[in-house]
């Protein structure tokens, strides 16, 4: 016997209460951040912490000092000679641009990615590189002081980790998710709204605000792709995030076009053209951002 539309719809809806009930239930579990995470994190955001305390915090995480010196030692930042200690690191890589990526170092070691998810560590966090780097030239237009610059930045690394949170809790779901969308793609949001009734934006909002990070970063992150007007007292953030998305996404695009002459060449939104300087000095610098997102 033919099921009827009002049934599907009805098991569709019951499917949907049920991953709702049961991610926000998994999201509930994960843990609070380690006193010493916490303390790391805590300093960062802290614009008046020095080089040596921020190195003593970031010393008690093994983890984090490896990755931070993994990062140092990359053409990226120009390594001439092999840097072995936390302190070093953090002076060749800059004060500021050192705690943004201690902060997302930090906060995406609490997930655990499956090997048999679709799930592409390196993709992730070339785009959240690129985002973060569009975010401190953008700030430059918005007139925003240097701690405004590094908050950017800070946001732009973290803005995508709740692709984090539903590769990690739901793999099966995420292959499904990927399977003709790419997290980079603007409808993968829309996607993961239809199957969970909320956004990954809105899942590592949530997360954040559990973890009392600061309200910038969840009020920001939690409100991108949503068609919602918003009204708060972080619009001008808000504006330079998803304008940097944007400009990351086409230099991605325009690249893998340049070297796959089958793939269609992505158009600028009008508006986004008064920054190709930036976007021409951006690319190139993309060769050593592809190698410092292969370090994370």
């Amino acid at each position: 016997m033919d099921i009827s539309e009002k049934e599907l719809f009805e098991q569709k809806t019951h499917k949907q209460e049920h991953l709702f009930r049961l991610a926000v239930r998994r999201i509930d579990e994960i843990p609070i951040l380690k006193t010493s995470t916490f303390k790391i994190i805590e300093l960062a955001n802290n614009p008046d912490v020095d080089i040596e305390e921020l190195a003593l915090a970031v010393e008690q995480n093994p983890s984090i000092v490896l990755k931070l010196l993994h990062l140092a030692n990359t053409a990226y930042f120009r390594s001439q000679s092999l840097i072995i200690c936390t302190q070093d690191a953090i002076v060749r890589i800059g004060l500021n641009k050192a705690k943004s990526l201690i902060v997302a170092i930090a906060m995406s070691a609490n997930f655990d990615i499956d090997k048999t998810t679709s799930f592409d560590v390196e993709s992730h966090w070339l785009e959240s590189m690129l985002t973060a780097t569009f975010c401190r030239e953008l700030s430059i237009f918005y007139r925003q002081d240097i701690n405004q610059n590094n908050l950017v930045y800070t946001i732009g690394l973290l803005h995508n980790l709740g692709v984090f949170i539903i590769a990690s809790l739901f793999p099966a779901v995420f292959n499904q998710l990927t399977e003709n969308h790419e997290p980079l793609d603007p409808v993968f949001s829309d996607r993961v709204k239809k199957v969970f009734c909320f956004s990954h934006y809105q899942a590592l909002s949530w997360l954040m605000r559990k973890w009392s990070l600061p309200e910038v970063f969840y009020k920001v992150i939690g409100t991108l792709g949503s068609s919602n007007v918003f009204e708060g007292d972080y619009l001008c953030e808000l504006d330079v995030i998803n304008t940097s998305k944007r400009l990351a996404r086409y230099l991605i695009l325009e690249d893998r076009a340049l070297n796959d002459q089958s793939l269609e060449h992505p158009q600028l939104e009008n508006n986004d053209g008064q920054f190709q300087t930036i976007l021409t000095k951006t690319a190139k610098d993309l060769p050593a951002l592809k190698e410092l997102a292969k370090s994370f």
